[in-house]
């Protein structure tokens, strides 16, 4: 079982881990804990969500829209969902009954889930300058803490379960404290000049944003299965099917690793990290790799 992060959230023929798990005959789970903030596609490669719609009447009023933008409907979920009445309670408890049917399945099962804590608001009224109000505030504080005692609880339950299981603790990115303070820089060393001023540096940038969570349990006991490479989401489950088949040829279909601010359709998208090297322009600080 692997439960996983967010963005394997939709099962179309576009997720490539999902399609590959299912053609090695495992039984795919998504749970988002009954929340409609993932509007995503069930499709072929996922066989069961707890992801819900609140209004039976949804299609009925969105599908004139969905009809004439096919971009919007193919992010629209399956009306008919097998598992939205059966996972019910906190997340823990529908981990619980996920893994206690997977267990009496003859097939493996990959578990995701969605958890964790919260970021800085998406309302108007905050902005980076903000932030100090905002951490003095705690609430992000105690959302950490919630989460990691939420998380033990889970990981503890699957290792008791199922010992031989892979565990993913991904997360989808920071606390968000420095939001949009990319606004109107054309570049990267405008943006480096906006933070030196305010205080803050593209490193401490790229850690609010994307320095996240990876932790990887692997069965036999593996510490790292980087194979020297730098580890970022886009190649997670090429190093962990490697690692699963001994098999590090298929790190040479890996893809280059960046991460970027801002929009690539405003002309302002700013690659901020590449295979976890901050793009310092000013200074020359060393900076690991994530």
């Amino acid at each position: 079982m692997a439960p996983a992060g967010a963005w394997l959230s939709g099962g179309n023929e576009a997720n490539a881990v999902y399609r590959i798990l299912k053609e090695n005959g495992y039984y795919t789970i998504y749970l988002t804990n009954g929340k409609t903030f993932y509007f995503q596609v069930k499709g072929t490669y996922l066989d069961e969500t707890d992801f819900l719609l609140e209004f039976p009447s949804f299609y009925l009023l969105t599908q004139p829209v969905l009809d004439l933008n096919r971009r919007l409907s193919r992010h629209a979920p399956d009306p008919v969902v097998k598992g939205i009445d059966k996972f019910t309670g906190s997340l823990f408890e529908r981990i619980q009954l996920a893994i206690q049917e997977g267990l009496q399945r003859d097939s493996p099962i990959h578990l995701g889930f969605k958890g964790g804590a919260i970021h800085t608001p998406l309302a108007p009224g905050y902005t980076w300058r903000n932030r100090e109000e905002w951490i003095a505030g705690g609430r992000y504080q105690e959302a950490v803490k919630r989460s990691r005692q939420e998380l033990k609880e889970i990981v503890d339950y699957i290792i008791a379960k199922d010992p031989q299981s892979v565990i993913i603790l991904l997360g989808d990115h920071g606390a968000w404290r420095l939001r949009k303070i990319w606004t109107g820089a054309n570049n990267l060393s405008e943006l480096e000049t906006i933070l030196l001023e305010n205080g803050e540096s593209l490193q401490s940038l790229a850690d609010d944003i994307f320095g996240v969570l990876m932790a990887i349990r692997m069965p036999d006991g593996a510490v790292d299965i980087s194979y020297g490479y730098p580890m970022s989401t886009v190649n997670l489950f090429r190093h962990i099917f490697a690692a699963l088949s001994d098999d590090a040829q298929i790190l040479k279909e890996r893809q280059p690793s960046w991460s970027a601010v801002g929009r690539s359709w405003s002309g302002r998208e700013l690659v901020l990290v590449k295979e976890g090297i901050v793009q310092h322009v000013f200074s020359t600080e060393p900076y690991g790799g994530r």
